[in-house]
């Protein structure tokens, strides 16, 4: 499988490294406007891997997979110029995916023409995977709340949807409210407080900011279970269910 990480920061690595810990064999080329710099375990393990460190972004090339983990600001044009000058079936953004809301539009145009798919790298769904969490909708209706700590707000928004989504197989229809909005502490981005509301068929979902929380927490209710998930800051996931601590796992 031939991959390109576009974008060698702490998010491209993260990526890198899950390559490295598959016994899979992959053919991964980097490229990055900075030097790159491997760490040890990459090191290690390089003999494992075919890595080809680029000087300049990739033409004439074929990908399984190309990661796009630069900040939003310049993600389009590296997308733009990347599907135009070679094969791609599948690509991976981060979020916030773009800057402009033109540039969602003209993604889909490139995408449809050179027979692409563009994926969103959102987490929600593989906690419920990997807390193994589907149980939950098979009494519903699901009462599920989320309290984001302020000033990750917007940030965490769309893990929280993705994650009730998940427990549902369901779409929502919600709404948002802000009640201010703020400078981020990533610039030039901004953040928010507020609150969004929002149900399909098998419940109802909301997710609040709180500026005096420092673990964001998910208290979700079914007819028949209480459960709760705490996500701390330094990255441990801790699940319980009626009040009783059923697993804890490192955050993924």
């Amino acid at each position: 499988m031939n991959i390109l990480i576009v974008g060698l920061g702490n998010i491209g690595f993260a990526h890198l490294k899950s390559f490295f810990l598959s016994k899979k064999k992959y053919s991964i080329d980097l490229y990055d406007k900075k030097k790159i710099k491997l760490d040890s375990l990459i090191l290690k393990k390089k003999n494992q891997k075919k890595i080809n460190i680029l000087k300049k972004l990739p033409q004439n090339n074929t990908y399984n997979l190309v990661i796009i983990a630069t900040n939003s600001l310049e993600r389009f044009e590296i997308l733009k110029k990347i599907i135009k000058k070679n094969k791609i079936k599948y690509f991976l953004l981060e979020k916030m995916i773009f800057t402009k809301i033109v540039h969602y539009d003209k993604s889909k145009y490139f995408t449809k023409n050179h027979a692409s798919n563009i994926f969103v790298n959102v987490w929600g769904s593989l906690i419920v995977k990997l807390l193994n969490i589907m149980v939950i909708k098979k009494n519903p209706p699901i009462q599920f709340k989320a309290t984001i700590k302020e000033g990750r707000f917007i940030t965490n928004l769309v893990h929280y949807i993705d994650m009730f989504c998940a427990l549902t197989e369901k779409k929502i229809d919600f709404n948002i409210m802000l009640n201010k909005i703020f400078d981020s502490k990533r610039k030039p981005y901004k953040e928010a407080a507020g609150k969004l509301s929002g149900f399909n068929n098998l419940g109802n979902i909301l997710i609040e900011s709180d500026q005096n929380i420092l673990t964001d927490t998910i208290i979700i209710k079914n007819r028949k279970d209480s459960h709760k998930i705490l996500i701390n800051k330094d990255k441990s996931i801790f699940y319980f269910k009626n009040s009783k601590l059923v697993k804890k796992i490192k955050f993924p």
